[in-house]
């Protein structure tokens, strides 16, 4: 069986990747954010599980894994993610190593939190925004095009809500997959650095 979880980053797909992997055998291939897919031997003797980020900026061939048997689409509450970005992005290498930028806006953040009326959240997209496109050059796509095409090209996704992963409320996915998730959805000390709050609707603090 080939199972991949689609997802926007900060949204919970590595959660829900580990979760799925806990009850497959060893031995399965696992492929963690690779911008495409390309069939191995063994792919029909054991399973695979994928994890691919639509995101628009990144440059993933996502109809390589059309032929998947298994494709899950993890949705969350716009707010909660784009308050998330907000706080993650600044573990991004190339803004670590622009010291005053980053003491900057952990400022304006510290601000925030003791003013909320002292800056906008706009203000401080904006920020984000600017200093992407001043370190990375990164050209922004239609946030919503790989939405579009991934759902054009995949009319059998399963749509996951985050906030039903967050309750445990996996009876529709569990039936779609055919397996019991059992056992945690803990992370990998490797990919510590993206994991959140593993809680929903705190959007507002």
């Amino acid at each position: 069986m080939k199972i991949v979880i689609f997802g926007l980053g900060k949204i919970g797909t590595t959660a829900l990747y580990y979760k799925i992997l806990n009850p497959l055998p060893l031995g399965t291939r696992v492929l963690f954010e690779l911008t495409e897919y390309v069939n191995k031997p063994r792919d029909g003797e054991v399973p695979v599980l994928a994890k691919v980020l639509i995101d628009s900026f990144l440059n993933n061939n996502i109809s390589s894994f059309k032929d998947f048997d298994k494709k899950i689409l993890i949705i969350r509450y716009p707010r909660d993610k784009l308050i998330s970005v907000l706080l993650y992005f600044i573990f991004n290498k190339p803004f670590i190593s622009n010291y005053e930028f980053l003491i900057h806006y952990v400022k304006l953040v510290e601000c925030k939190e003791k003013d909320p009326k002292s800056i906008s959240i706009l203000e401080l997209l904006k920020m984000r925004d600017n200093w992407k496109s001043i370190e990375l050059s990164i050209k922004e796509e239609d946030p919503l095009g790989k939405l579009s095409n991934l759902y054009g090209e995949n009319e059998d996704l399963f749509i996951l809500r985050y906030e039903d992963f967050v309750d445990g409320k996996l009876d529709e996915l569990e039936e779609y997959l055919g397996f019991k998730l059992e056992g945690n959805s803990e992370v990998l000390e490797e990919h510590k650095s993206v994991e959140r709050t593993k809680s929903k609707g705190d959007w507002k603090n």
